[in-house]
């Protein structure tokens, strides 16, 4: 299985993609803030992993991307 995400900023955008879910048969859900902010935490904790370290400011530039 495959997961695409996708920020969709305009509420009517919005209801267009739910409906093309619907129609082809796709499972989608909105996310939280929280759960947002979660997905970028976690994308930061793996940079580091990789990396060897991570500044402050990396993370936070990580986490305004998903916002």
């Amino acid at each position: 299985m495959q997961t695409l995400l996708v920020n969709i900023p305009a509420d009517k955008d919005r209801i267009l993609l739910s409906a093309l879910d619907k129609r082809l048969h796709l499972k989608s859900r909105l996310l939280t803030e929280e759960e947002i902010e979660d997905i970028g935490l976690l994308n930061a904790m793996e940079e580091g992993k990789k990396s060897g370290k991570a500044t402050e400011n990396e993370i936070m530039e990580i986490l305004n991307k998903w916002k």
